[in-house]
């Protein structure tokens, strides 16, 4: 035979628990925050690491061309070629790109 629960046990857990709401929910909150606070701060780490190897590899990649050129800023005028000859150069080697390309 199954004892069932009374109903004035009920209403002294309902009490206990609205009585020490204060303590339960502060210590929740308490826990929720510090993981919430170490999640957030390991997604942060990540993404800013993930940006940093970004940033370096794009450095990298456009390093034979700051040696080369000397700035890739197009708004400097540090150019050894003046915008007109850059320009000039850049769309012949491209045409002779697509003439290439366009025999093999």
């Amino acid at each position: 035979m199954q004892q069932t629960r009374s109903s004035s046990q009920t209403i002294l857990l309902i009490i206990v628990l609205v009585l020490t709401a204060p303590l339960w929910l502060t210590v929740g909150g308490v826990v929720i925050g510090v993981f919430g606070g170490l999640l957030g701060g390991l997604f942060g780490a990540f993404f800013g690491v993930l940006g940093g190897l970004l940033a370096a590899f794009f450095a990298i990649i456009t390093l034979p061309f700051k040696l080369l050129f000397g700035s890739c800023d197009f708004t400097d005028g540090n150019w050894f070629l003046s915008d007109k000859a850059m320009f000039l150069a850049v769309a012949l080697i491209l045409l002779v790109a697509v003439f290439r390309r366009g025999k093999s």
